[in-house]
């Protein structure tokens, strides 16, 4: 992970990855996102914690929990063409959307194209949008 990313997700507490998650990382590398993304999880199984000033939640799902719960609506067309990665713990999830090449976050209620708010190609890009924003999402 570079050290730019680190720095910003250095106020999150880090899970460990225990040998168990060693298969769910190859799993979830087989999926289509992008690199930076890919080097978090295989360094830390998800995260949680504040992000930024304001202090904008974050829960970045463990690598586990991406293969159980995509697609979110497992009935949903849209919900089947992204992948969720974690949620602010109140009503947002945090997804990737391969199509646009975009991460992006959105209501969990209303999780389609025209509803989400794209935050950029990268996950370090992601997660600078977060830690900028002055409301929680």
């Amino acid at each position: 992970m570079n050290k730019e990313l680190s720095n910003l997700l250095g106020s999150l507490e880090c899970k460990a990855i225990e040998d168990e998650d060693y298969e769910n990382i190859l799993k979830v590398r087989a999926m289509d996102l992008p690199t930076d993304y890919l080097d978090f999880i295989s360094t830390c199984n998800g995260a949680c914690g504040t992000l930024g000033e304001y202090g904008i939640h974050a829960i970045f799902w463990t690598v586990g929990d991406i293969l159980a719960l995509n697609p979110y609506y497992k009935e949903d067309e849209f919900s089947q063409s992204v992948i969720i990665v974690g949620s602010s713990g109140g009503g947002t999830n945090y997804g990737y959307y391969p199509k646009e090449g975009i991460f992006f976050h959105t209501d969990v209620y209303m999780m389609n194209a025209k509803e989400i708010t794209r935050c950029g190609p990268t996950f370090f890009d992601f997660v600078q949008y977060l830690s900028l924003l002055k409301e929680p999402v």
